[in-house]
């Protein structure tokens, strides 16, 4: 593990100049600077923090390191790595005998809390993938913590759920407020919690990206864009690669002769946490297959159709008016039947040959596909809604309002 000293150095002297200046901001966003890899900056937190300088609320960011901890001066973000790194140490110290995670992390942050930030005030703090909320919770009993939503969530989700579908116990145990992506989710996570937790802590703020195209009915062209799921599954799942590279052999398989005239691509798109895992050189060596290296959102600019397994590029397909159909491995980390089970998708999932067939079926059947179309965005609109920040807001409101 290589470490960035700049980086770690520029971390020392904020944490330094803190022990003897206060400092107070309305909100302390925090993210892993993984957000940030392609981009430089986090996008999920641009509008936030955007939204943050028209209303005059004043912020502060923090990005955690993350390999391979590249030193990037991003505006007023502040690198992190002092304290990520004293709380990884902590851990493994003067905490370890300590089994209860979040009583752990809760003494972690009064610990920093003492030290590092004793000088640092905040009412709000903001996170994604609930980065350090234990920590935030020892920091200050009564801070209001919110977690932005990164990907689907879904009743039994890990992040939100425990094991017997109830509402997790490191959420109950930190009181963290949900920020979501649109109705859909909260109804989604609010029908499977019967204490009405999420009913009361889930706040719909929209997506950042949303709306993408909505233009259902345009000419496209002969493309499927196909979003491939290669990647190290660190165990959990030692069949998924083996099993999608066999439906997506079996679906060219059906639509070899098509490739071959021209009358359809396949271009193909690796997922972001690809890295070698699977060789693809046999899917390329077919005439009509490509891989794709422009964003996904280019790419459903240009295709009729989307193939996928299980992610969650198929809402963004949908916002873009491209159907999505899901091909099924038989791998249960692989749920393509999630979409329908769960979130009332129009197409039901199918093996790699059906998918095919059906594939061609939509590319003779323009008036159909059209229709479809339709039906997919009014499905995304359910669960993605354009991004207002008020409601995240009233939140910082409401409690200004009880505490004066």
């Amino acid at each position: 593990m290589r470490l960035s000293i700049r980086r770690l150095l520029r971390s020392l002297a904020f944490f330094t100049g803190l022990q003897f200046k206060k400092r107070g901001v309305d909100i302390l966003f925090y993210y892993s600077a993984f957000y940030c890899k392609e981009s430089g900056y986090n996008p999920y937190f641009k509008p936030l923090t955007e939204a943050c300088e028209k209303a005059g609320i004043s912020y502060m960011v923090l990005e955690e390191p993350h390999p391979p901890y590249e030193d990037r001066k991003n505006g007023s973000t502040i690198p992190a790595d002092l304290p990520f790194f004293i709380s990884i140490l902590l851990r493994k110290t003067l905490y370890k005998n300590i089994d209860d995670i979040n009583e752990r992390e809760q003494k972690i942050g009064a610990f920093l809390k003492r030290t590092l930030f004793r000088n640092l005030f905040f009412e709000n703090y903001v996170t994604i993938s609930q980065s350090i909320v234990g920590i935030i919770r020892g920091m200050d009993e009564n801070v209001n913590i919110f977690d932005l939503q990164h990907g689907v969530l879904y009743s039994g989700h890990e992040s939100i759920f425990d094991a017997t579908k109830t509402v997790a116990g490191h959420i109950v145990a930190n009181r963290i407020k949900i920020l979501l992506y649109g109705h859909g989710f909260k109804e989604t996570i609010c029908r499977s919690d019967p204490t009405g937790y999420y009913e009361k802590n889930a706040i719909v703020i929209g997506h950042p990206f949303w709306p993408h195209i909505k233009e259902p009915g345009k000419k496209r062209e002969n493309i499927v864009a196909v979003s491939m799921q290669f990647m190290d599954f660190y165990g959990e799942c030692d069949e998924c690669n083996p099993a999608m590279l066999k439906e997506l052999e079996r679906l060219i398989e059906v639509l070899e002769p098509y490739l071959e005239k021209g009358e359809i691509e396949l271009v193909l798109k690796h997922h972001p946490r690809f890295d070698g895992e699977v060789s693809i050189e046999s899917l390329l060596q077919q005439k009509g297959v490509s891989l794709c290296r422009k964003t996904s959102r280019e790419l459903f600019e240009r295709a009729f159709l989307h193939i996928t397994f299980s992610s969650t590029t198929i809402f963004e397909a949908a916002a873009s008016a491209v159907p999505t159909l899901l091909v099924e491995t038989g791998c249960s980390y692989l749920p393509s039947s999630m979409y329908k089970d769960e979130f009332g998708y129009p197409l039901p999932p199918a093996d790699g040959k059906q998918s095919a067939l059906e594939l061609l079926e939509l590319h003779k059947d323009r008036a159909r596909l059209d229709r479809l179309s339709q039906r997919v965005l009014e499905w995304a609109d359910r669960f993605y809604s354009p991004f207002d920040p008020s409601q995240f807001f009233n939140e910082i409101a409401q409690r200004k309002r009880n505490e004066s």
